[in-house]
């Protein structure tokens, strides 16, 4: 899908690195999972 739109969020370092960390684990970019998390896709 292509991506047009820019988002910014603030959210604590540790929140940041946890997100970073499952986005990880799925094999995807935290910008995949945190829109897959969003719209209530299957990770």
């Amino acid at each position: 899908m292509k991506k047009d739109i820019k988002f910014s969020t603030r959210m604590a370092y540790a929140d940041r690195e946890a997100i970073k960390e499952l986005a990880k684990r799925s094999g995807m970019s935290m910008s995949d999972y945190v829109t897959a998390c969003c719209s209530v896709t299957n990770i």
